[in-house]
This record gives C-alpha cells, sequence and structure tokens, in this order.
C-alpha cells in the first residue's frame, strides 16, 4: 500500500475515533447534568429542611447542619459521611432512608456546588 493511501486511511480512523469520542462525551455531559439536577431536587426535598442546599434556601437550615456549600468544598471528607447519611445522627434517629441511585444523584449535585 503506497503511503499516501494509508495516511487516508490513518486519517479516516483517527476521524472516526474522535466522532465516537465526541458522541460519547456528550452523552455523558447530559447523563452528569441530568444525575446533578435530580439531586438538587433531591436535597430540596429531603434535606433543605436541616441543610442549607444551594441557592434554595440561603439562610434557612439549622444552625449546627453543615451547608452543602461546606459538603463541595471538602468533598474528601463529606462525600463518604453522604455516603452513609442515614447511618449517622440525627438521620438515624429518624429512620431517613434515600435509595443509593438517589444518593448518588445528590452527591453529584454537592460536586458541581459552587458558591455564588
Amino acid at each position: 500500500m503506497d503511503p499516501a493511501r494509508r495516511a487516508r486511511r490513518g486519517l479516516r480512523w483517527v476521524l472516526i475515533g474522535t466522532a465516537v469520542l465526541a458522541a460519547v462525551t456528550a452523552a455523558s455531559l447530559a447523563r452528569a447534568e441530568g444525575e446533578r439536577e435530580r439531586g438538587r431536587k433531591l436535597a430540596i426535598e429531603k434535606c433543605a429542611q436541616c441543610h442549607v442546599v444551594g441557592d434554595h434556601n440561603p439562610y434557612g437550615g439549622v444552625s449546627n447542619s453543615p451547608s452543602f456549600y461546606i459538603f463541595s468544598e471538602r468533598l474528601e471528607v463529606y462525600r463518604e459521611r453522604l455516603r452513609t447519611f442515614d447511618q449517622r445522627r440525627p438521620h438515624l434517629s429518624r429512620d431517613m432512608k434515600v435509595p443509593p441511585a438517589e444518593i448518588r444523584d445528590i452527591i453529584a449535585y454537592v460536586e458541581a456546588l459552587e458558591r455564588p
């Protein structure tokens, strides 16, 4: 096979690979955005009574409950606490159960949250 033809074939595979990567990335970003939006809605529904949840209730929450802004700024500490929140006080005594998929969505929201 001559070098020019080999180069065109290689370029074709690069273009195909780039298109596939772009499609996968777009689908992943759309899924992540959906998870974050579901997480925001769940946080407002299930957590805003005690925690400040982004711009939803900037002056709400209970004074000794960390805000979701603090969760997002200290993810290395709070990611595991969010995963196991239903096993921790005061959630444990209130029998607050949230399915793992919903907890993942809430964590996706927290990971994307930034202070205004």
